[in-house]
This record gives structure tokens, sequence and C-alpha cells, in this order.
């Protein structure tokens, strides 16, 4: 009997220990100098749209970008559709952790490589790396792993100056 307890809590601590690790998947904290070389594209942006779609036995999520500024790149509108993994369409529904999911309304900097299933699309580099979110009542970016303060004192700045990318566009204020 003793010898079955022990062996239902041996069964239970390893049990949790498999949940526990199940449950804290891996994100990479990328620095910010590896996104920038990554990008080719690197924006301010507001997500305005969403739209889920299904190809190839996957949901995918287009949100389209009001673009503010142009750090990194070549973009002829105002406008672009950032690609994301996940989606509902119709009754189905994929949800993917851990993964960059942006909310309608989120603005943020960008960084942005094209997708290589349409060439007018975008991904985010290194997934949820690829977004410092800004919070604008408070004018404070932060990414996953790190706060980077005000936006137009600290973080445009250190992507301007330290890291050698100027603003190339300004297309709209940032709102």
């Amino acid at each position: 009997m003793k010898n079955s307890f022990k062996y239902l809590i041996l069964i239970a601590l390893v049990s949790l220990v498999k949940l526990n690790l199940n449950a804290q998947c891996l994100t990479l904290n990328v620095e910010l100098k590896e996104r920038i070389s990554a990008s080719s594209l690197i924006v301010d942006g507001k997500v305005i749209a969403k739209e889920s779609f299904k190809l190839n036995n996957a949901i995918y999520t287009k949100n389209t970008l009001k673009v503010y500024r142009l750090f990194k790149g070549n973009l002829g509108t105002d406008e672009l559709v950032l690609i994301t993994l996940g989606g509902t369409v119709g009754d189905e529904s994929l949800e993917v952790h851990p993964s960059l999911q942006i909310e309608l309304n989120k603005s943020g900097m960008l960084f942005l490589k094209k997708w290589n299933k349409n060439n007018n699309y975008y991904l985010a580099c290194y997934d949820g790396m690829g977004l410092i979110s800004y919070d604008l009542n408070e004018n404070k970016a932060e990414d996953l792993y790190k706060n980077y303060g005000h936006i137009q004192h600290d973080l445009v700045p250190l992507i301007k100056q330290d890291l050698g990318i100027e603003v190339l566009t300004n297309f709209n204020p940032i709102q």
C-alpha cells in the first residue's frame, strides 16, 4: 500500500512538471539589432482591419495596417498586409501559441519580411518579437522582453541614431 501511494505521488509530480513545461512555450529574446538586420521593412503602423482565410488546410489572418512611418525598405503606399497564423473561418478556428496575435486598432513598430506564399504580403520577423507594441495613452513602447520607454524620446532615437536607421517616410501622424 505504501509503495502504491509513493508511486501515485511520483506519477502526479512528473505529470505536473510535464504540464508546466508544455505550458511554457519558448519565445526567444531576439536583440533589436538582429531584428533590424533580418527585416526588409520596418514600419510604425496600426491594425485597421482583420480578415481570416484558409490556405492549404491552415488558417491565416490578414491584418491590414495603416503605416505611419517607414524606417527601412520601400513601400509605395501607406497600407500593407501582415499575415499571422491562426484565426477563424466559419466554424473552424486555429489558435497558435506562441505566435504574434495583434489586435484591431493596436499600434506598434513592426519588423517585417515578404511572405513566401504571396510577395504582396508580409510576415513579422521572429514572429512575436517582430512587434514592439505601443501604448499611445502612456506614449510607451515594449516587446515581449523589454520596455523601451517613451516612443518618441527613447525608442525612435534608438532606432535612428544608435542603429543608423533614419525615418524614410512619414505617411501620417501616429494615432
